[in-house]
């Protein structure tokens, strides 16, 4: 299990699933009753592996399958010797909660977190009074910043600016607190920083705040997000020549491997490259294979926004009853998940290209009036309060 860990945090996601074999194998030689604990960490590391290599699918099975090894340990009478058991709840409700915001499931994923929250806090009040709760604070630390970072994640996909600045300040503060327990976590701050600013169309803040996670990242994954994040920035915003642009996916392609669940968003800054040499054909065979991968995966948010790449590329070749009929699915799948930035592109993509969005001008009006309207300002206000806070 520990190597099993190891793989995971070194992104060696083809010698992970061979250790998940390993570990299965070694546990069902075990007594059952004792092996519960390990059982239940092993399910939510294998489910921690689906997560990152996108299999949707198999993600809910291992949850599933998680769920029931923490029950039977809460039931039974064996005291755990590595884990305690509401730690193993908490990071299966966190899972659990990521699941659901896959699935455009924002109700159950509040709950989900709500209850994460409400067993840290539990468990808060025991390690006041306890030493060896103590000992484990760090853990839980950790697991609130993880919880905390998630419900940012859920608020952008949602479009909910002053909830997810909100939360982005109680992070950082938190880094601020807590130095030596959530140490390498820093990046993940300026990465939701980046991510605000590119909903807000605030593109150089956004690029800005990208190289700051580049540069205070310790994590390969958090490293590679803030590059794919930056290339595609700078691709949709015409910043690159396609020299610079080629060089750019091709360091990018020695990152994001076939496997991992980012690749699909890799091949999307291979489409934007195609399109930009004018490379229709090789444009369409890339989108095919990244709609193709993100259906399998599971990824409706990527799926979405490569509908709205292949009607590009339809639109280009000059098929335009197939090119509204892909965007309409577009549509439909980023109404669905909830997903407003996505719904926001696949919108002023139609009326650009087909001159039949008459609710884009009230969507966009209602998007200044209730989010844009100053939000620069107020994204650089938090943003340097941000800053003071980690310099210090």
């Amino acid at each position: 299990l520990t190597v099993l860990q190891l793989t995971l945090v070194a992104q060696d996601y083809h010698r992970a699933a061979e250790q998940l074999d390993i570990c299965e194998e070694a546990l069902k030689m075990c007594d059952t009753q004792d092996a519960l604990e390990s059982w239940a960490y092993f399910h939510l590391l294998h489910s921690l592996y689906n997560l990152r290599v996108g299999k949707h699918v198999d993600l809910k099975k291992s949850l599933g399958c998680a769920q029931k090894k923490i029950y039977a340990l809460r039931q039974s009478q064996v005291v755990a010797k590595l884990i305690p058991p509401d730690f193993l709840e908490v990071l299966h409700c966190l899972l659990v909660s990521i699941y659901f915001r896959l699935s455009g499931d924002f109700r159950d994923e509040k709950s989900k977190v709500l209850e994460a929250h409400s067993m840290i806090k539990k468990r808060s009040v025991l390690m006041s009074s306890n030493y060896n709760d103590a000992v484990s604070k760090p853990f839980y630390i950790t697991l609130t910043f993880l919880v905390v970072e998630s419900e940012i994640i859920s608020s952008l996909t949602r479009g909910n600016i002053k909830e997810a600045m909100s939360n982005i300040m109680r992070i950082a503060n938190m880094v601020h607190r807590y130095p030596e327990t959530l140490v390498g976590l820093e990046s993940s701050v300026y990465l939701l920083m980046g991510s605000v600013n590119i909903l807000c169309g605030n593109h150089g803040s956004a690029e800005k705040h990208m190289k700051l996670a580049l540069d205070s990242s310790s994590d390969d994954y958090q490293s590679n997000l803030a590059k794919l994040q930056m290339c595609l920035i700078c691709l949709e915003n015409d910043m690159l020549s396609t020299s610079e642009a080629a060089d750019r996916i091709q360091e990018l392609s020695v990152s994001f491997k076939e496997e991992e669940r980012g690749y699909p968003a890799f091949l999307l800054c291979e489409v934007a490259l195609a399109l930009a040499q004018e490379d229709v054909g090789g444009a369409k065979k890339i989108v095919q294979d990244l709609i193709a991968r993100a259906n399998h995966k599971g990824d409706r948010q990527l799926l979405a926004l490569g509908l709205v790449e292949y009607a590009k590329v339809l639109v280009l070749e000059g098929d335009t009853t197939l090119s509204k009929q892909v965007v309409d699915s577009a549509k439909g799948l980023a109404t669905h998940l909830q997903h407003l930035p996505t719904l926001l592109h696949v919108l002023t993509f139609s009326n650009q290209n087909m001159r039949q969005e008459e609710v884009l001008p009230i969507v966009l009006q209602k998007w200044k009036k209730t989010v844009a309207t100053g939000i620069t300002n107020i994204a650089e206000t938090k943003c340097d309060e941000i800053m003071q806070g980690l310099v210090k």
